[in-house]
C-alpha cells in the first residue's frame, strides 16, 4: 500500500505540504541512492553526498531561489540533524528557548508517534490532525507556529511513509538495508518517524526556514540508510 492512500493530508494546517515534500524527497532520495561515493569509509562522504542529492531536490520542491547564504544554512541544519546527538531526554531540554505550551505539543506528538504500528496508522494520523486543531486555537506565538505546524505535518506524512515501507515487501528500502547487511528497515516504524520530527524540529529551530526543515527531516533517515546500504559493501 502506498503512502499516498492513507491520505496523511490535513488542509487545516498551513504548512502541510512540508511533509508532503518531505516524502516525495524520501522516493527521490531512494531513487538516486548510487550517486553515493564509493569512499564509504568516511562517514562523512556520506553525509555530504546525501545532502547533495536531496537539497537540490527540495529546492525544486519548494519553487524558491535561495541566495548562496540561504542554502549554506540549510546544509548546516542538516548536517546538525544527523551529527546532533540526542534521545527524546535531551531534545526536549534544548527546546526549553520555546514556551511550555509549545513543549506540550511537542511531547503530545511525539507521544502519538511513538506508539505508531501498522494496525493503528488510521488512528494514528486522526490523533495528529487532533493536535493541528489544538495548534490552530494556542496561545503560541507565530513563529512557534509555523515551526511545530511543520514539525506535526512531516509527523503525519512520515507515519503514513514508513508503515507503508515496512508492509511492502517490495520496498527499496528494505532492499538496500538487507543486501548492503543493514538493520535499518527492522526497527520499528516509531523509530524512524521519530527520527524525521526530530530533524525536522532541528532544522526548522537552526534557521527558521522551510528549506532547512524539510530538508534535515529527509537526510536523518537517508543518511540512515545510506550508511547501512554501504555497510559491507
Amino acid at each position: 500500500m502506498n503512502w499516498r492512500e492513507y491520505n496523511p493530508q490535513n488542509d487545516l494546517n498551513p504548512q502541510d505540504s512540508i511533509g508532503e515534500n518531505h516524502n516525495l524527497l524520501l522516493e527521490h532520495f531512494v531513487n538516486n541512492i548510487d550517486k553515493i561515493s564509493v569512499d564509504s569509509d568516511k562517514e562523512f562522504t556520506i553525509i555530504s553526498d546525501s545532502i547533495s542529492i536531496l537539497l537540490p531536490k527540495a529546492i525544486e520542491l519548494l519553487n524558491i531561489s535561495p541566495d548562496n547564504q540561504s542554502k549554506n544554512r540549510a546544509y548546516g541544519a542538516c548536517t546538525a540533524a544527523i551529527i546532533e546527538s540526542c534521545d527524546r531526554r535531551n531534545l526536549y531540554l534544548q527546546i526549553t528557548d520555546y514556551s511550555q505550551e509549545f513543549q506540550n505539543i511537542w511531547m503530545q506528538i511525539t507521544n502519538v508517534t511513538g506508539q505508531l504500528t501498522i494496525e493503528n496508522i488510521n488512528d494514528t494520523l486522526n490523533e495528529l490532525r487532533e493536535i493541528d486543531n489544538f495548534i490552530i486555537n494556542s496561545d503560541l506565538s507565530d513563529s512557534e507556529k509555523t515551526t511545530i505546524f511543520q514539525v506535526n505535518s512531516i509527523a503525519r506524512y512520515s507515519s503514513a511513509y514508513w508503515v507503508s515501507e515496512k508492509d511492502n515487501v517490495n520496498s527499496d528500502w528494505i532492499e538496500i538495508s538487507e543486501e548492503r547487511g543493514g538493520d535499518f528497515m527492522q526497527k520499528d516504524p516509531p523509530n524512524w518517524v521519530y527520527t524525521d520530527i526530530k530533524a525536522a524540529y532541528i532544522g526548522a529551530w537552526f534557521t527558521g526556514n522551510p528549506l532547512a526543515a524539510l530538508g534535515a527531516a529527509a537526510v536523518s533517515s537517508a543518511v540512515d540508510a545510506a550508511i547501512d546500504y554501504y555497510n559491507e559493501k
